[in-house]
């Protein structure tokens, strides 16, 4: 009998902890938007990159802007206005793609490598 009543309390403490713990849209430190794939942000949106290496786009339009923020730490807090990566190094101009909406897609200029590519758009991103 002694055993149950010890037992219960840490039963029901267990249930209530599992129960109040993080859910799907908790985040921690600040953290906003998933961050497990490569992307950047942009007038609002988070635009990511498909596959490994990017897909290569040969017709670029007007410059846009450029990425004024690097980081990998998923618990930055990012406020509109920035234009933020978590794989672009700071500077990297990002472009219009001749023929495609800006609302769909654009393109980051990748130097070391003399090419652009595409970045798609994941819909808004939840600041």
């Amino acid at each position: 009998m002694r055993t149950r009543i010890v037992l219960l309390p840490l039963v029901l403490a267990l249930a209530l902890v599992s129960l109040t713990g993080c859910g799907p849209g908790a985040t921690s430190g600040g953290a906003s938007g998933d961050w497990s794939m490569a992307f950047v942000i942009w007038e609002g949106d988070k635009y990511k990159r498909v596959g490994i290496e990017g897909e290569t786009i040969l017709e670029v339009g007007d410059k846009l802007g450029e990425v004024t923020t690097y980081s990998d730490d998923e618990a930055k807090r990012v406020k509109r206005g920035d234009v933020i990566s978590n794989f672009l190094p700071e500077g990297t101009g990002l472009y219009a793609i001749d023929g495609i909406d800006q609302m769909e897609a654009i393109a980051a200029k990748i130097e070391a490598e003399g090419r652009y590519m595409k970045l798609v758009n994941a819909g808004s991103y939840p600041y």
